[in-house]
């Protein structure tokens, strides 16, 4: 679907650059249900979310899923059409979250994969597309 020379340039960012990754819709449903939707990118406003430092939900002083989530309705308000989460994955924290060690799950410090599940419902019921940063080139000696 990006593999259109020019993609960066027809997106209106709220932020960064990087790459945009299809969540997996639950079993029966679709994510991109038409060809008309497959374009939805163009001209979309993106707002760019920094899981650490956007929302702390318990007090740690580290931003969380559960922060971004409480937070939608907020964002869903500004008009934007998506949110790009940068990365949240497991990983020994070197270099803040961009040294992933394990791109199936969820690090610690951000929550559990439930978390994640019930942050992208309630995207979807504001009208809002999630992107996830996969920084594939940024994983760990751990990995």
């Amino acid at each position: 679907m990006i593999d259109q020379i020019g993609f960066y340039d027809r997106v209106r960012w709220a932020g960064g650059h990087h790459m945009i990754h299809d969540y997996r819709a639950p079993e029966g449903k679709k994510i991109i249900s038409t060809s008309k939707d497959a374009d939805w990118w163009r001209g979309a406003v993106i707002y760019q979310i920094y899981p650490r430092s956007f929302q702390d939900h318990n007090g740690d002083g580290i931003g969380d899923l559960v922060g971004i989530s409480q937070r939608l309705e907020y964002v869903a308000d500004l008009g934007v059409d998506a949110i790009w989460i940068s990365p949240f994955f497991t990983s020994p924290m070197k270099d803040f979250g961009y040294d992933v060690s394990n791109y199936r799950d969820v690090d610690p410090i951000f929550g559990v994969m439930e978390d994640f599940d019930r942050l992208v419902e309630k995207a979807h019921g504001l009208g809002l597309k999630v992107i996830i940063d996969q920084v594939i080139s940024h994983s760990s000696d751990q990995h």
